[in-house]
């Protein structure tokens, strides 16, 4: 319907959006303009009334001529009224499209506002270059997504919307750090080689937020506090000061003080985080990674069966005619719809996918390779490179549960200690299944890894590290479990005497606010290179029988821990005796409950729920068992902008990186910000738009 004077008044100059612009226009989301207009019949408490621009002068009524077929439709008012001088310029009434003289959008409107800030929360999310805003494709895209929408210039993006919307989201973290449930938040740590001139420094914060109500959830939280450009030839000392500078921004003024300071063993970052007195924690997948990689690398049969897998998925990858074939002997044989995976990223975690994906698809593979013979002739996958390949993604597969299980939100520095107990007793019992299978090179892989697994250095001392063990003992789910948790000849009776310390220590502290900001110095146990094979059981297997299967796919590996006597369960209980020692009530009464929960159950629920009971000790439990074990949270900011950064538009990129790096990771975990109103000023950040496209 379009708003007409009544007969006899003289015709103005309309203001209004063009009338061809408009038809081939799509329909705008308010399905109103100026033009044109979808009249919606008022609410009680609403009036028939539409301001539009108006001449001086101009009469105040305006007569709607109705042209829908739907006779209901016309029987809805007839007018609307208003006077219009101080509008000559915008429509404001909220039931309609607010447009300017040139049929856009005014800079406040509320639906320009609302582009400008998903077009920077899309520029972040997929760090896209500045240019991308001015570009011709994009201009036109967004010309047809909405034509009544001004794309700003790079200036407005890169000089306000992006900097604007960081100091919300920054808000946004501060307000839930203010609600940790802990004085001490955990930091992860990670440096990244940007290019041949940069390194990036990556601090994450993690805590959790514990609800009133002791049955509802608590939430763990992590987010991305810094993003910072160093200098190739950085020091520990530019890292420790960095470090201090971002503990002091985020923490201190929120009356909360630094835990644990999780990283890899990168020189620099260790001294630095040691030289600003915080506790390091070592990386558990890090040093995992460290030992995988190792073993792949440095065995000769694995290594030619690799060079031939390799070979194989990039056939597959490079020609389209071989995927193909490849699809429709799928069909034929009602196999899996699924293609060969190539290694993505330099991890043996992309390894491992590989070959299980060329294991699921072997007799695709095979009959595709029978059948060319002279197109593959540099290709060939015999029946020991398969019977290896099979072995080696068993012998694996609990190292992968356990990186992606200590790499999860909900993970914990407990679960550390009972998943690597469980890996050595793990590799025990799948060398008993090669052995009786009659797998020799199984075997020999098997022996080669446990030998180097149990000659670890770095994870031999987790054992012997005293945050490791207390998190461990703090987690109900383990803590009736330590003494086979830890070496054979670990002294048990010690780490209860450190746990009692450790809360009185806490409890005539009381009238303080927090704990020290510094933890005392790890006490690592002075003990001989111990053989976890030695402690071991043989499944009692009967002849002629074949062994149940080691790895319930399933099961996650922390439910795996069960059945080997690594966690408590309701037939064993969670008690621990604590009669060969004395201990504060707090600690001898935990230690002695035997209630359980689920091995997928958070133990900070645990606590939640008996911090009126055991107050002191609750406040250390969640300290430790909200630290988290791996530093990939640190590290995953810099997964994606790699490939990014190596494009034509990287210069481009690089400008404001440290913002756009932090809204990428943190417009995930705090989608809720409160939005800041995104107005570019004028005309001329529209003009400037213009000029800028290229």
């Amino acid at each position: 319907m379009r708003c007409q004077k009544p007969d006899g008044e003289e015709e103005e100059e309309e203001a209004y959006v063009d009338e061809e612009e408009m038809e081939e226009s799509y329909q705008n989301p308010f399905n109103v303009s100026v033009t044109q207009l979808d009249y919606q019949k008022p609410m009680a408490h609403e009036t028939n009334s539409l301001l539009c621009p108006v001449a001086p002068g101009s009469p105040t009524t305006y007569e709607i001529i109705d042209s829908s077929d739907d006779e209901a439709e016309k029987e809805r008012g007839d007018t609307m009224e208003g006077y219009g001088e101080e509008m000559n310029e915008n429509i404001l009434d909220p039931k309609c499209i607010i447009l300017k003289a040139n049929g856009k959008y005014p800079s406040d409107h509320p639906k320009a506002q609302s582009w400008n800030r998903s077009i920077t929360e899309l520029m972040c999310a997929k760090t896209l270059p500045y240019s991308f805003i001015t570009s011709k494709a994009f201009r036109k895209f967004m010309a047809q997504a909405d034509p009544y929408y001004s794309v700003p210039s790079r200036s407005f993006f890169s000089g306000k919307a992006v900097p604007q919307i960081y100091e919300a989201v920054c808000e946004s973290i501060v307000h839930d750090l203010k609600m940790s449930g802990c004085p001490q938040v955990h930091i992860t740590a990670h440096v990244w080689s940007g290019d041949s001139t940069m390194d990036y420094l990556a601090l994450t914060a993690h805590w959790a937020i514990l609800s009133s109500e002791a049955d509802r959830s608590t939430e763990r939280k992590s987010a991305i506090v810094c993003i910072k450009r160093l200098p190739k030839e950085y020091t520990e000392d530019n890292i420790q000061q960095e470090l201090v500078r971002q503990v002091s921004l985020w923490l201190l003024p929120n009356a909360l003080c630094p835990g644990f300071v999780v990283s890899s063993g990168d020189f620099n970052l260790v001294h630095a985080i040691k030289g600003a007195h915080y506790m390091h924690i070592p990386c558990f997948t890090h040093s995992l990674n460290l030992l995988v990689m190792d073993f792949l690398q440095n065995n000769c049969y694995i290594a030619g069966m690799l060079s031939m897998a390799r070979k194989t998925c990039n056939h597959f990858v490079h020609s389209s005619r071989a995927r193909i074939i490849f699809s429709e002997i799928q069909h034929k044989n009602n196999t899996p719809k699924h293609f060969l995976k190539l290694e993505t990223l330099p991890h043996w975690t992309s390894t491992f996918y590989m070959l299980k994906r060329l294991l699921e698809q072997q007799r695709t593979v095979q009959e595709y390779l029978g059948m060319h013979k002279l197109r593959t002739v540099d290709i060939h996958l015999s029946p020991s490179h398969w019977k290896l390949m099979a072995s080696l993604v068993d012998l694996l597969q609990p190292f992968e549960m356990a990186i992606r299980e200590v790499n999860a939100r909900q993970s914990s520095l407990s679960q550390v200690l009972p998943e690597l107990r469980y890996l050595h007793i793990f590799l025990k019992q799948i060398r008993q299944c090669f052995e009786i299978k009659g797998d020799t090179n199984g075997v020999i892989l098997a022996d080669s890894f446990a030998l180097k697994l149990s000659a670890d250095y770095g994870i031999n001392e987790m054992f012997q590290k005293e945050e490791f063990v207390l998190a461990t003992l703090l987690d109900p789910r383990f803590k009736g479990r330590i003494k086979a948790i830890l070496p054979p000849d670990s002294d048990v009776d010690h780490w209860k005497q450190v746990l009692v310390r450790k809360v009185k220590e806490l409890m005539s502290a009381s009238s303080s606010v927090h704990l020290s900001s510094q933890p005392s110095q790890s006490h690592v146990l002075n003990t001989k290179h111990f053989d976890f094979e030695t402690s071991v059981m043989a499944p009692p297997w009967r002849k002629n029988m074949a062994p149940p299967p080691l790895i319930h796919k399933e099961k996650s590996l922390i439910e795996h821990l069960e059945s080997v006597g690594l966690m408590a369960s309701e037939s064993t209980g969670a008690s621990l005796s604590t009669e060969s020692h004395s201990a504060c009530v707090m600690v001898e009464r935990y230690l002695q409950d035997n209630k359980t929960i689920g091995a997928k159950a958070d133990p900070l629920i645990y606590w939640q729920k008996h911090a009126w009971l055991w107050p002191a000790l609750s406040k250390l439990a969640i300290m430790y068992l909200t630290c988290p074990p791996s530093s990939r949270f640190a590290e995953m900011v810099f997964t994606s902008p790699q490939a990014s950064m190596d494009t034509p538009h990287r210069a481009d990129i690089m400008d404001g990186m440290e913002h756009i790096l932090f809204l990428r990771v943190n417009l995930e975990n705090f989608p809720h910000y409160n939005p800041p109103p995104l107005i570019f000023s004028s005309d001329h950040e529209i003009e400037q738009s213009d000029s800028d496209e290229g």
